[in-house]
């Protein structure tokens, strides 16, 4: 999947408030909840002082419909495959993971990555895509065919994984919908850096 000149189909999402549900699989299983646990029982294990250091969605619930906030400038270049693609690349990069190819058709923009052995979110071979549905509602999808990274309940997964002798087979579904002009305080979105 190779891309050089991205054109732009997707439309703007609106800025203000955003809700996004999400749902983990794990070999073809629904393990939200399971991860909803070990996070409570991970951060459970912080001392007070880093548990208050983290920022406000890392605290909700893995399973929880997390609300963030969308500002004008995030809705632009959150429109601009080009510029949320490089973006997405250098935060895979922050991770040991190297972008791959990337492509936009129509409403969809697509993307693959490698994140090679010591990784520390995930080790093997990831493919996402984002469907834009309209400029309130936003799907999205990222599959990773390989093993956990390293640090937390990865190391939990990893285990799970050796144990069973095979790559695991996960897959990350978003759905996410705007919910009105006001963020009522919610976090700034996640991914979304200058």
């Amino acid at each position: 999947m190779l891309a050089t000149n991205l054109r732009a189909e997707v439309p703007e999402p609106e800025p203000g408030l955003w809700h996004i549900k999400p749902e983990m699989r794990m070999n073809g299983r629904d393990v939200t909840q399971m991860m909803g646990a070990l996070q409570a029982q991970l951060m459970a294990q912080l001392p007070a002082e880093q548990r208050e250091r983290l920022p406000p969605i890392a605290k909700q619930a893995i399973q929880e419909t997390k609300q963030v906030c969308v500002s004008a400038k995030d809705a632009k270049l959150l429109a601009d495959p080009e510029r949320a693609l490089a973006l997405w690349g250098k935060e895979l990069a922050d991770k040991g993971c190297k972008m791959g190819g990337h492509a936009v058709s129509g409403n969809t923009v697509t993307f693959e990555a490698q994140c090679p052995p010591g990784g520390k979110v995930f080790q093997g071979d990831v493919q996402g895509e984002f469907v834009y549905h309209s400029s309130r509602s936003i799907g999205a999808k990222v599959q990773g065919n390989g093993l956990p990274g390293a640090g937390g309940w990865a190391d939990i997964l990893q285990g799970a994984a050796q144990a069973t002798s095979r790559a695991l087979k996960s897959e990350l579904i978003m759905d996410m919908q705007w919910q009105g002009k006001d963020c009522a305080g919610a976090p700034p979105v996640s991914g979304v850096k200058r």
